[in-house]
């Protein structure tokens, strides 16, 4: 119920004409005076129910946001709610509807137009309202109510969710009680909004029931105001009832404590037994676990030894040679190593490969792809999207399978290999070989890194030190899985 002389936000569309009304408005009517209306807000709350409705929701959040914050938040929920009314017209673009005396003074001075200039003279009437505008308007309207109900608590949620025809439910019921009394506010104000007396009255039933006056209704303080006489018989006869049925259960219960006694003595045995038997399955299921991790630490040390057999093999036979260059680090007291090779497709494309300690347990290979014959022009590559060129990949004796390989620093240098301390497809411990086959404009290139090559496993070992080094020095936590 509205509170004339209250809420600013209840009056801020004074200045375009709007006064809220005192009459009943639901679900499809505005909060306001349509017949005093004169501006786009106006004429599209008023004739647009679905704008109707939105108007409802803001009007419904303010006044529980309203009630539940102190004086200082009522001023500050003022303000805002004026400068956010101030801005519908700009942030929507609104047009200018102009009132009955400026419509009057425009035909004049159309028709004294026309009699000095001619019957040609056109002037420009009024901008329309589009749907573009109340759309916009629209959704405005539930941002803003979203925003307020976003800032409730407890009680006032419920009561912002409820519809027009509720609101206007629980006045009624407050007045047929005696709480909201015709003779405060006048006939005809069960509007649904729940102003200064609708929440006094509020108040009022919930002292007669015993309960904190905090002006929102509980569900089941709901139920009990809107509870007809009839009801409330039934709810008492019910009660009646349930009290017999208690008395009795009581009764049943006293017969039943002596039997349960007997069958908890029972049940006390049967979980003597019953945890024997857990016991055991634990013991069990722990030295199936302790068996699990033996064979999958074997299984891992199978693949490392595997690893060093065929990888030595491999490196062996490797046509490409591998470069090692250090060089003192300031920063950390280490030395950065880096493997180098230059390998060729033979058919005008030269790759270089770099090994380097990315960062501590990781051992990234970069290749850089050129022109063998003019490494200043550019070399053609399958360009894809996102910073990847497209390419396959075999690790070890696995099968070959497609992948996307990441630019780096520049268009035609890629990430062939991440070799890292963790248990994975390219685990140091466990990866002997990479292959990197990519398209070109010259033709195709595969790439390989044979990580048993002598430069490139000294390499890996300045890397697992560099690794340690920095465990000690910043406390790293060793992420190593524990089979290895």
């Amino acid at each position: 119920m509205k509170f004339v002389t209250g809420l600013a936000f209840s009056l801020l569309l004074a200045n375009t004409g709007f006064c809220y009304a005192q009459t009943g408005s639901f679900s499809n009517s505005p909060s306001i005076d349509c017949s005093r209306a004169r501006s786009a807000v106006a004429s599209v709350l008023c004739n647009v129910p679905e704008a109707a409705r939105a108007d409802w929701e803001v009007n419904s959040a303010t006044w529980a946001l309203y009630f539940s914050v102190g004086e200082p938040g009522q001023r500050q929920l003022d303000a805002d709610a004026q400068a956010w009314r101030q801005s519908l017209e700009r942030i929507c673009t609104l047009p200018y509807l102009p009132t009955e005396q400026e419509k009057a003074a425009r035909e004049m001075g159309r028709m004294f137009g026309q009699i000095i200039l001619g019957p040609g003279l056109r002037i420009p009437g009024p901008q329309p309202i589009t749907q573009a505008h109340i759309s916009c308007l629209i959704d405005a309207y539930r941002a803003r109510a979203a925003m307020l109900r976003s800032r409730l608590k407890g009680d006032a949620i419920i009561e912002a969710s409820l519809t027009p025809d509720q609101h206007a439910e629980i006045q009624e019921a407050l007045a047929t009680k005696g709480f909201l009394r015709v003779d405060q506010v006048g006939p005809g104000t069960h509007d649904g909004e729940f102003g200064p007396i609708t929440r006094n009255a509020i108040k009022a039933f919930q002292q007669s029931m015993g309960a904190t006056p905090n002006g929102f209704l509980t569900n089941d303080q709901r139920s009990a105001l809107l509870e007809t006489p009839g009801q409330r018989e039934a709810r008492d006869a019910q009660l009646a009832a349930q009290a017999a049925a208690e008395a009795k259960a009581k009764q049943d219960a006293q017969i039943q404590a002596a039997a349960q006694a007997a069958a908890e003595a029972k049940a006390k045995q049967d979980a003597q037994i019953q945890a024997a038997a857990e016991e055991k399955a634990k013991q069990d299921a722990e030295n199936a676990r302790l068996q699990a991790e033996a064979e999958a630490a074997k299984a891992w040390r199978l693949k490392v030894e595997e690893a060093q057999t065929k990888g030595s093999q491999y490196a062996e036979k490797a046509d490409f040679k591998w470069s090692l260059t250090e060089a003192d680090n300031p920063m950390t007291d280490d030395k950065d190593y880096t493997v180098t090779s230059q390998q060729f497709n033979g058919k005008g494309v030269v790759a270089t490969i770099e090994g380097t300690c990315e960062h501590p347990g990781h051992v990234a290979f970069v290749a850089t792809l050129e022109d063998a014959q003019d490494l200043k022009s550019p070399l053609g590559l399958p360009d894809f999207q996102n910073g990847y060129i497209a390419g396959n990949k075999r690790i070890n004796d696995a099968p070959l399978f497609p992948t996307r390989f990441p630019m780096q620093k520049f268009r035609n240098s890629i990430l062939i290999s991440a070799l890292t301390s963790l248990s994975g497809p390219e685990a140091i411990e466990t990866t002997w070989r990479v292959l990197a086959e990519i398209e070109t404009a010259r033709g195709r290139i595969i790439l390989q890194i044979p990580k048993f090559n002598p430069n490139v496993q000294k390499l890996l070992v300045a890397c697992a030190r560099q690794y340690e080094n920095a465990k000690i020095r910043g406390g790293l936590a060793d992420a190593r899985p524990a089979q290895q």
